[in-house]
């Protein structure tokens, strides 16, 4: 099975509690991802995200 899609809850995983991300490790990651023809998918149960 391939895994083609990447989703994470935004508050409490992809978030610290600053409310800010690593930008430098996503965007290498995004990258991967990309290369790779994989999606990312950010979620949340907030609605103002």
């Amino acid at each position: 099975m391939d895994i083609n899609v990447f989703a994470t809850d935004m508050d409490g995983a992809f978030l610290t509690d600053a409310n800010d991300y690593d930008r430098q490790r996503f965007a290498h990651v995004f990258e991967v991802l990309q290369a790779q023809g994989k999606r990312f998918v950010a979620i949340s149960g907030n609605q103002y995200y």
